[in-house]
């Protein structure tokens, strides 16, 4: 809170000494729905849920004309057309959504994140950000960021060679 009159940072009585002004409860609990409805229902539900409804247009209708003249149900025209017809874009959506297993929301966390709860609130993206950047340890930081993205590759390219070799589907 920055009063013009006085000029000076007035401290709301939740914000620990050394600290900057605290949000209001109210802009936090904003924030953070925002920030956990757009992880949640854009990223993982809307944006695959868009790929997959175009990938299942582009399968043609004659073989769904065709399985319902041989007698087929939907839920057989769904397993033996639909499911195969998609499943390329199946592996690759999981193997996209893989290269982000790593990162656990560093901004949700980082918004409700102090000294206090530093054991229990701790990830590899805040650990980062307090040593390699707050303490000035820039190199280190560097090389913990790096050992994250190594890991994330190293399970890419390891959940790929497996679905090359188990289908003809793979990203490379």
């Amino acid at each position: 809170m920055y009063d013009v009159r006085l000029r000076e940072v007035r401290r709301c009585p939740t914000t620990a000494p050394g600290q900057s002004p605290a949000r209001t409860a109210v802009s936090l609990s904003i924030s953070l729905k925002k920030q956990i409805y757009k992880n949640r229902y854009y990223y993982l539900l809307l944006i695959p849920a868009i790929v997959y409804l175009a990938a299942i247009s582009a399968i043609d209708t004659q073989r769904y004309e065709a399985a319902y003249v041989d007698g087929a149900n939907r839920l057989q025209q769904a397993a033996y057309i639909t499911i195969p017809g998609i499943t390329p874009v199946i592996i690759i959506l999981f193997l996209l959504s893989l290269s982000n297993i790593m990162n656990a929301g560093f901004e949700q966390i980082f918004n409700l994140y102090n000294p206090q709860v530093y054991e229990v609130a701790d990830i590899i993206d805040t650990y980062v950000y307090r040593v390699g950047v707050l303490s000035a340890e820039f190199s280190f930081g560097a090389a913990v960021g790096l050992f994250k993205n190594v890991i994330g590759l190293v399970l890419l390219l390891l959940v790929n060679a497996l679905a090359r070799r188990f289908s003809e589907h793979a990203l490379w």
